[in-house]
């Protein structure tokens, strides 16, 4: 599928409905960032963001949800605890799109939810095993070549002192996967289904409770950027995938052959 990027107007084509609007906050930070007015896991309201200080900033450059490092465990451990993988292909593969489990809710200013299922967050990894079928510890994946120091850019006055702490899964089809080493063990390649969320930390004024919402976000939602007004418009992305299911789906199901000779 195309990317495109429109410039004084968006394409209807590429959203489906109408657009939700809210307000982008501290525009003097240069970033597109809008406020979190509740988080919710579920139907559970998170307290985390309880206190009006929690924001996010929608990034096309960040491939991953980035989450508060006070709060990434806390969210991890509750989506990961309740994300059920779909069957495995033919090919012994998972498509995570099918994947089961908790919802995100983001609600913001301005009436807008923006609402992250299992399919949005959850992308395919590599979960290697000892001999005595124990995961392996992420200290010993990111010894393998991932990069515990590497934050989104978010400019140089924003970004200094951000940290990002490395995943204990890996990406299938990395680099990182392609390098590991496990030595004598027995690796075994388990096809599952995990959050992809990095855990960051980035110092006040934009931090430290500050979501950036990168590709799980805007490959679901289609997003305009509004200079004159200081805001941000979200509608759900039409994509060209979505036609062909509906295609499908709309085709009459074939009559049921009856035998030509009946008992």
């Amino acid at each position: 599928e195309v990317s495109e990027i429109s410039f004084g107007g968006h394409s209807p084509a590429r959203v489906r409905g109408s657009l939700s609007w809210t307000p982008v906050v501290m525009p003097e930070e240069g970033h597109w960032m809008i406020q979190i007015k509740h988080l919710r896991i579920g139907d559970r309201v998170v307290d985390f963001c309880e206190d009006g200080t929690c924001r996010a900033v929608v990034d096309t450059g960040t491939s991953l949800l980035a989450v508060p490092v006070d709060f990434a465990d806390e969210l991890r451990a509750d989506l990961e605890d309740n994300l059920k993988n779909p069957p495995l292909s033919a090919e012994g593969r998972v498509d995570c799109r099918h994947a089961e489990g908790l919802p995100v809710h983001f609600e913001l200013y301005g009436g807008m939810t923006i609402t992250l299922l299992p399919g949005d967050y959850a992308r395919p990894t590599l979960l290697l095993e000892d001999q005595e079928g124990e995961e392996l510890a992420g200290a010993e994946l990111a010894a393998t070549g991932a990069n515990a120091t590497d934050a989104p850019a978010l400019g140089d006055n924003s970004s200094a002192g951000a940290v990002a702490v490395a995943d204990a899964a890996v990406p299938e089809g990395s680099a990182e996967s392609e390098r590991a080493d496990v030595g004598s063990m027995d690796d075994i390649i388990l096809n599952a289904c995990r959050p992809t969320i990095m855990p960051i930390a980035l110092p006040e004024p934009i931090g430290p409770k500050l979501f950036i919402w990168g590709e799980p976000v805007l490959t679901k939602y289609y997003t305009v950027y509004h200079w004159g007004n200081k805001s941000v418009g979200f509608g759900i992305a039409a994509h060209a995938s979505d036609e062909v299911t509906e295609q499908v789906a709309a085709q009459p199901a074939k009559p049921k052959r009856r035998p030509l000779l009946s008992v």
